[in-house]
């Protein structure tokens, strides 16, 4: 940034902060050359054998101030070269401390170090290898780390003595930032020393253009169609000629590096330096795999498949936006070459390409096929092609430095379409009543002019709210600003947001719905009374989610997926309220309740409102009277219960269910009436164990649109007075089949229609010896009851006796 930015003295720290408060987050700040301190450039002044080791040598070496006695046992130490120093006590960043130790009983003072115990790229590190696609790998001695990994050779000025990271331009500060997805001008060094300097009223420094000769013509080498002007608003071409491919100079090693890139060679590293530099992505092509010397942007086609440099094969869809020649695809445009024309260790000509292309197309292309590169980072985001040109003569001009060669004396450069620049009116009035504030004219033009905008006064015959405001003319590379508010938070962010008043924000009373409304916040405060906590998930989810999750039905895909992870929209709500319930299991050791109102989507239905729920864990803290009751199914049974109890949904039943995402035989349909409301079981302890969960859990699931209807159907709540008259309370134990639920009882009980019945609750359930085989016990508490007398024993005896005959003709029970 200081190269770029006039006067520029501020610490990294401050440009951090300056650069948040604007809105351009930095996440990180990362002091380079720091893992360093103690190592220096070291000259080799003799080196002798081992007298112990034939492998090893015994050098002298100097750090300009004292002589070291050394061991080392790379095999290209050289009297008379210079390598990296390490002296005692430092500290390598792979870990490493040196310490004075004794190696085949000859003490070492210190350690002469190699490009991987730094850390490091070294152009001593590439080879060309014959016969491979990429022609430059990195030496496997260093990959490796063995003994026979080479030191690094320093250049033969290096001074004696200075610090490594200073000598090797590693001792800067990285900052690390957080990009906003609609500012792609920030992708690169030249557009955030534009912000920096105008954080800092800075002037800055343009890159100089380059003057590039040559004496021969593009088209003698290729021509450029371009078929689909819509997916290419722009694409520029120049030939180089008469290239040599080798290793990057040091200097533009270590900057890539710096950069999170690994050096390839002079032509890639090339295009990917003025792409940090510049934040438009090129490529290079090998001109002799450009078949029929013609370069096509069009469509796909019948295309089927094409291998990338990465060599993977992908499989391409018609509208795919492609460069190709004659016989096919050379490059997916905006994204990645091709494997059939990359630039390989005895390429001598290039075709260079600097194009701007449709944000979404690419973006599109991108993530189906599951690639995210340096170039479709910011070709997704907007490329400015108005830098085109500059970008194109730029590499040009970096490459011939570089790697030699001639460049063509023209170029071809092809627009279709003419951009016209963006001019918007910023009416004063309308500033203030968006922020709050008054900004001074003045100082609004000041703001707009840091940033590169042209100014003018509003047109004469403007509306009256206009008149007094400016017209500002946005350049080229701020694609962001296409209205009249984007202009007002340019103005804001370089005013201070703290410049804006705090302020309560205003509050509207209005009435209480009625009881009939608000059913969906009669279900929050329903559970968020009982201890549950409603959950918001993404509506996305992946199929390894669904497969986790035990759920095998049909989904809805999502055409332009965010990632694979979130291909398809959610058909249930259980597999994120498990993973959830997971996540607050490693917190908590006490009860979990959660639930949820979302919609999922299913076909053929489509979208779907569901509430479901899971609970599980102690049923409250332990204490000296109960060791801590865990939850089980008819607690979370009763549950429901009581919520359909309160809301007046009635009658309400329970079957027996069959699902694979529940025990066989703790799960259950919930009926109201003769319609299904949903189900409610104990979670499969498999499934459970999928998400490492050791509790027991129970989840629900209901249909909301269901479960609103019998709410708005409901019967309207009567007064009745209490009966002044005792109850009587009979109890009936009946001997059953084991098939027979206790749910068929109750309602066989209740469809007798006894006038003086008023309730029947189970209270005991017994299996044993004491019965037959395939039987089981079941004992009821009958309570009778009449509001206008006192009910007789005898009169009880006849009603409790003819509602025994009427269950045992009927299911076929037995009295106890």
């Amino acid at each position: 940034m200081a190269q770029r930015i006039s006067r520029l003295k501020a610490s990294p720290r401050t440009i951090a902060d300056r650069l948040t408060n604007t809105g351009i987050e930095i996440e990180a700040i990362e002091k380079r050359g720091e893992g360093f301190e103690g190592v220096v450039v070291g000259h080799v002044l003799k080196v002798d054998r081992h007298p112990n080791a034939d492998r090893l040598s015994l050098c002298l070496v100097t750090d300009g101030k004292e002589t070291y006695s050394i061991v080392c046992g790379a095999p290209n130490v050289t009297v008379g070269k210079k390598y990296p120093l390490a002296l005692l006590g430092a500290k390598l960043p792979n870990g490493m401390e040196i310490k004075q130790a004794k190696i085949r009983g000859i003490d070492s003072f210190g350690m002469l170090c190699s490009a991987k115990e730094l850390g490091v790229c070294s152009a001593t590190s590439l080879h060309f290898d014959e016969g491979t696609a990429n022609g430059l790998k990195i030496h496997p001695d260093h990959l490796g780390g063995g003994p026979a990994a080479g030191l690094l050779e320093l250049d033969d000025d290096a001074p004696v003595g200075k610090p490594f990271s200073t000598y090797y331009g590693l001792s800067d500060t990285i900052l690390d930032v957080a990009v906003p997805p609609n500012r792609g001008d920030l992708l690169s060094h030249q557009g955030m020393a534009r912000e920096i300097s105008a954080v800092f009223s800075l002037s800055l420094k343009e890159i100089k253009k380059q003057g590039l000769k040559g004496s021969y013509s593009i088209k003698d080498y290729v021509m450029v169609k371009v078929e689909d002007s819509s997916g290419c608003p722009r694409y520029s071409s120049r030939v180089i000629r008469g290239i040599r491919i080798a290793p990057s100079p040091r200097w533009l090693q270590t900057r890539l590096e710096l950069l999170g890139l690994r050096p390839v060679n002079n032509v890639v590293d090339a295009t990917n330096y003025v792409m940090l530099e510049t934040g438009h992505p090129l490529h290079a092509f090998d001109h002799r795999f450009i078949r029929g010397g013609v370069l096509m942007i069009k469509k796909a086609g019948e295309v089927q498949s094409f291998e990338t440099l990465d060599h993977e094969k992908r499989e391409l869809l018609k509208d795919d936006l492609v460069i190709a020649d004659e016989s096919g695809p050379v490059a997916l445009a905006g994204i990645m070459g091709g494997k059939n024309s990359e630039v390989r260790d005895d390429t001598e000509a290039l075709v260079l390409e600097a194009a701007s292309f449709h944000p979404g197309r690419i973006r599109s292309t991108a993530r189906r096929l599951g690639i995210q590169s340096e170039s479709s980072y910011r070709f997704e985001r907007g490329v400015n092609p108005e830098t085109v040109p500059f970008a194109i003569n730029r590499l040009a001009a970096l490459i011939t430095a570089l790697a030699g060669g001639e460049v063509s004396r023209d170029w071809i450069d092809i627009s279709p379409k003419k951009i016209k620049p963006v001019s918007l009116i910023l009416r004063q009035s309308e500033i203030e009543r968006v922020l709050g504030i008054a900004v001074k004219p003045a100082e609004v033009k000041r703001i707009l002019g840091r940033l590169g905008l042209k100014q003018s006064p509003a047109p004469k015959g403007a509306p009256v709210g206009v008149r007094g405001g400016v017209k500002a003319t946005v350049p080229s590379y701020r694609r962001d600003l296409t209205r009249e508010i984007d202009l007002i938070e340019e103005v804001i962010r370089f005013t201070g947001f703290e410049k804006i008043p705090s302020a309560l924000p205003p509050v509207f009373l209005r009435s209480k719905g009625s009881a009939d409304g608000g059913f969906e916040e009669t279900i929050r405060n329903f559970f968020i009374a009982r201890g549950f906590f409603e959950t918001i998930h993404y509506s996305f989810c992946g199929p390894k989610d669904l497969e986790k999750g035990g759920y095998g039905g049909p989904v809805v895909p999502l055409s332009n997926p965010l990632t694979k992870e979130w291909a398809v929209l959610r058909p249930t709500l259980l597999p994120a309220l498990l993973e959830t319930y997971k996540k607050n299991r490693a917190h908590t050791d006490g009860p979990i309740r959660l639930f949820e109102i979302r919609s999922v989507f299913a076909p053929p239905s489509a979208e779907v409102k569901r509430l479901s729920g899971i609970s599980g864990g102690p049923l409250g803290p332990k204490n000296w009277r109960e060791g801590g009751r865990v939850m089980d199914f008819f607690d979370g049974k009763g549950v429901l219960e009581e919520f359909f109890r309160n809301n007046r949904i009635f009658p309400i039943r329970f079957q027996k269910l069959s699902r694979k995402e529940y025990h066989p035989g703790q799960s259950v349909a919930v009926y109201a009436g003769e319609d299904l409301l949903g189900c409610f079981g104990k979670v499969h302890p498999a499934l459970l164990l999928k998400y490492e969960i050791m509790d027991p859990v129970f989840a629900f699931d209901l249909d909301y649109a269901a479960l609103e209807q019998k709410f708005r159907e409901r019967k309207e709540a009567v007064f009745k007075p209490l009966s002044p008259y005792p109850r009587v309370v009979r109890d009936l134990a009946l001997v059953m089949d084991l098939s027979l639920s206790h749910e068929a009882i109750l309602q066989a009980i209740h469809e007798a229609h006894v006038p003086a019945l008023k309730e029947a609750a189970l209270f005991d359930v017994y299996q044993g010896e004491k019965l037959p085989a395939g039987k089981k016990s079941l004992a009821f508490s009958l309570v009778y009851e009449d509001p206008e007398k006192t009910l007789t024993d005898a009169g009880v005896n006849e009603a409790h006796f003819a509602l025994v005959e009427r269950l045992t003709q009927k299911l076929g029970v037995a009295l106890r």
